[in-house]
């Protein structure tokens, strides 16, 4: 199409991962590129033509392809910028002239925009759209089939991201279409082929990519992934058209003509690029370039390490730098079986740990499923405390247990609970004597059991005879003795006939005598339960005769009217005969 106004086309950008081979020794790279071709074979990968006047005196220039041919500058002209990096040769034609000289046989350099994330649209949105008259506001989403605009017809586009599924972006006629903070993504899928984007006619367009996010600067995008051998992408109009930002088609070629960007930044990066008619290209970018790999978004996780115990909880923090989304995604690794995890990052031990397992605990970005960052959890069974508890020395008989023999320690804090408790007496021979240890900490801990032999020896009875002397000639006389730790108290509980108070206390078994005391003592070994029938006796009085035929005596016994024990005699002291029933077990 013909022209009224010199076009100018102002490229400006800034490459990520590049810079000029001759300032391979700067600490940081340039990103000072704005024209870059990547076909790496192909002739005329970066082609001029026509009365071209270019002059970017900041705004480098790369050439990928090996040909001898790569760059050809024919016509009348004259190209200013800060390099040009030619991996192949290049050729130049007619009044032209090139400043400064490239420099052939440079290095490969790669595709700047490489880092990319292609946007996913999984449904239509819009199907098939087309609008040829009056006005349209359109908004970001899926279009399948592409977008055709035609005729005398003012469309704009909301900021955003527009998804052509096939179709591509195809504007024609008297058209007019503006935007700001767009980026339209030209790809295939969902039964919709690739499309290419067309721009012909007297269009104006003055559209702007977005100044931050993922698209930084990306006012179109073509899918990489569709390959080569797809349709050209030509962009011609009005020179009061402005388009601002990266024109990145990474396989596929480019051809931009009669395109004026008055002081804004225009970037080209494709398979290779054509450049015809009157163009006059001026470097006006500002700012981070579009071109420049984001700061990589980086999470981190606080603490990296936690050891638990059942049921015990650790709160987990996640930081997120490097973009405005700071969310993330927990996961646990195993993914059962090993506790839970809340939104929060709250993580749980299971109830119940058997044996001692790893799991981690992990934090993943969602504004990019590539950063993440995780801490690591030992889970812990409860471990058993030891007790230390000694045989402890026998004792004899009448011995109440204390502290001498009920002395267990644990090597943790806790209390103990022993079976038979202190000041229990207990029956002579071979007792086991039990504590039960319940630890402080009962989340780490287990209660634990201990037990220990005891020997419980007889009480040793001595008889001691007493002295005696006759004269010469005389009878011998009768001898006397007396016994010693033959005294056994038995608890006493005695029935009063109707009217008559019960009372209770003490029977107790010394020197041959039975007393009865009332109220105190301690049940040692068996016991003695007398029920009287008629009569009573008093606290502190014997309760036999002088002597008793036999000082021990076990089973059940039986008093009757004689009132008979074993062989011998038993009666109440200065009370007439009861009925006396006794019973010893």
């Amino acid at each position: 199409m013909s022209f009224r106004h010199v076009a100018r086309v102002a490229f400006a950008l800034s490459i990520a991962f590049l810079f000029h081979s001759q300032q391979a020794l700067a600490a940081t790279p340039a990103y000072d590129q704005c024209v870059y071709a990547l076909d790496q074979t192909a002739a005329n990968a970066l082609s001029i033509s026509g009365a071209v006047s270019i002059n970017t005196p900041s705004c480098g220039v790369v050439v990928d392809s090996s040909s001898s041919k790569a760059f050809t500058f024919s016509g009348a002209g004259n190209f200013t910028a800060k390099y040009f990096d030619v991996v192949g040769g290049y050729s130049t034609s007619g009044a032209v002239t090139l400043s400064p000289k490239p420099v052939t046989g440079s290095a490969y350099q790669a595709d700047p925009l490489a880092f990319l994330v292609p946007p996913v649209g999984s449904s239509c949105t819009y199907t098939n759209f087309k609008v040829s008259t009056g006005s349209s506001t359109l908004n970001p989403g899926t279009y399948c089939n592409g977008i055709t605009i035609s005729g005398a017809t003012t469309v704009t586009f909301n900021p955003g991201t527009y998804i052509l599924m096939g179709g591509g972006l195809n504007v024609s006629g008297a058209s007019i279409i503006k935007g700001s903070g767009v980026t339209f993504f030209l790809t295939q899928g969902l039964g919709y082929s690739y499309g290419p984007l067309t721009v012909s006619g007297a269009v104006i367009a003055t559209l702007s990519a977005p100044t931050n996010g993922s698209y930084n600067g990306i006012l179109f995008y073509q899918d990489k992934s569709i390959g080569t051998g797809k349709a050209a992408n030509t962009v011609t109009g009005s020179s009061s058209s402005s388009l601002t930002g990266v024109l990145y088609f990474p396989t596929t070629a480019l051809s931009l003509s009669g395109a004026e960007s008055t002081g804004n930044c225009l970037i080209l990066v494709a398979d290779t690029i054509s450049l015809t008619g009157a163009a006059s290209l001026g470097n006006g970018c500002s700012g981070v370039s579009p071109l420049q790999p984001p700061t990589p978004v980086a999470v981190s996780i606080a603490p990296t390490t936690a050891t638990l115990y059942g049921g015990q909880t650790q709160q987990l923090t996640a930081t997120v730098i490097n973009t405005t989304n700071t969310a993330v995604t927990w996961t646990i690794s195993p993914a059962t079986g090993a506790g839970t995890i809340s939104t929060s990052g709250l993580y749980t031990a299971p109830t119940t740990i058997s044996t001692q397992q790893t799991v981690t605990v992990t934090a993943t970005s969602q504004a990019s499923t590539t950063a993440s960052a995780s801490s690591t959890v030992t889970l812990m069974p409860k471990t058993t405390p030891t007790i230390t508890w000694a045989t402890p020395a026998a004792i004899t008989y009448g011995t109440a247990l204390s502290a001498t023999q009920l002395d267990a320690t644990a090597s943790v804090a806790g209390t103990f609970a022993y079976t038979s408790a202190s000041g229990t007496v207990l029956t002579a021979g071979s007792q086991t004597l039990s504590v039960t240890f319940t630890p402080t900490n009962t989340t780490v801990y287990n209660t634990a059991t201990a037990s220990v032999p005891l020997t419980v020896s007889k009480v040793v009875l001595t008889v001691t005879a007493g002295n005696a002397s006759r004269a010469y000639g005389a009878a011998n006389p009768a001898f006397t003795g007396h016994h010693h730790r033959l005294c056994q108290r038995r608890h006493l509980q005695r029935g009063g006939r109707r009217g008559h108070p019960d009372d209770n206390g003490d029977l107790e078994l010394c020197a041959g005598k039975l007393f009865h005391h009332c109220g105190g003592g301690h049940a040692l070994g068996g016991q003695l339960q007398l029920q009287f029938r008629r009569g009573h006796t008093d606290c502190d009085h014997g309760l036999a005769n002088d002597q008793l035929h036999r000082a021990s005596f076990s089973g059940n016994l039986w008093s009757r009217t004689d009132h008979s024990v074993g062989n011998g005699k038993l009666r109440f002291v200065g009370n007439s005969q009861p009925r006396l029933r006794s019973r010893i077990s």
